[in-house]
């Protein structure tokens, strides 16, 4: 592709993840949200809950100012807490299904008088979070029922989380392509399971025994645009969410990203 990558798209990252020391609302949140924000590379930043008012409000002010399109990502209260709706019986899951989707309806209804939408990401069922949804079948079901009252929500894929549900992106993303609302990218470590960053750890793209790098990523970014989700004219978001291994920089990841992403674009 010979156009700029920032015309077709809004390029994201998850704050709490390349900067995992502030996932538990602490931490230097200021300062690294500030290195987000000063990087014109981005145009979207996902953050989670701040616990110090001061620094949240810091934030909001330093946020504002960035242009930047902002979201709140639920992912570390919720898996810190184990507040999901899993089940590996069967018929309990067809239940824990249904009452997902009356959940959902309900926040989304409330997320609706705020002005925001809602969004729910597809994890692994088997290998490392084993959350409820899922398959993207499953996954599906889940956002027709919510949609038939809730026009604000929509599905969340994410890149690293296909190997580990043993899905194709052109399966996966050809079945939801109504439903998309919001994509990650990144990788993840599937075949060793000795390894350091087995399972839904989100290394950085091309590390040795990992899943995803340029080429997988070229293929993704593909059929993102064989489904529509990336377009002209469109700029939906395509935000990385990446993590450093013990003994790695934030910094340095961030860099290696967006490398990746840069020499994905040209093979498209």
């Amino acid at each position: 592709m010979h156009d700029s990558l920032q015309s077709y798209m809004k390029v994201g990252i998850v704050h709490f993840m390349v900067y995992p020391e502030t996932m538990r609302g602490e931490g230097p949140i200021l300062e690294t949200i500030e290195k987000i924000a000063l990087d014109g590379f981005f145009s979207a930043i996902e953050v989670t809950h701040i616990k110090d008012p001061q620094v949240r409000e810091a934030t909001a002010r330093l946020l504002g100012e960035s242009h930047l399109a902002i979201g709140f990502g639920a992912q570390p209260i919720l898996l810190s807490q184990r507040l999901n709706l899993n089940a590996l019986n069967a018929d309990e899951r067809g239940e824990a299904k249904g009452l997902l989707v009356r959940s959902l309806k309900e926040i989304a209804a409330y997320a609706q008088g705020k002005g925001l939408c809602l969004f729910l990401e597809t994890f692994d069922a088997k290998i490392d979070k084993r959350c409820l949804i899922g398959p993207s079948e499953d996954a599906l079901w889940v956002a027709r029922g919510v949609r038939k009252e809730q026009a604000n929500f929509g599905l969340m894929v994410d890149l690293s989380h296909l190997p580990l549900l043993g899905e194709t992106p052109r399966h996966c993303l050809g079945l939801l392509k109504d439903h998309l609302a919001h994509i990650h990218i990144g990788n993840c470590v599937l075949k060793d399971k000795a390894h350091l960053a087995y399972g839904d750890w989100h290394p950085r793209f091309g590390l040795p025994g990992g899943e995803n790098d340029v080429e997988e990523l070229a293929m993704f970014l593909r059929e993102l645009f064989n489904v529509g989700y990336l377009g002209q004219g469109k700029r939906p978001v395509v935000a990385f969410e990446v993590k450093p291994l013990p003994g790695e920089r934030s910094e340095a990841i961030i860099a290696g990203a967006k490398r990746t992403l840069r020499e994905a674009w040209a093979r498209i």
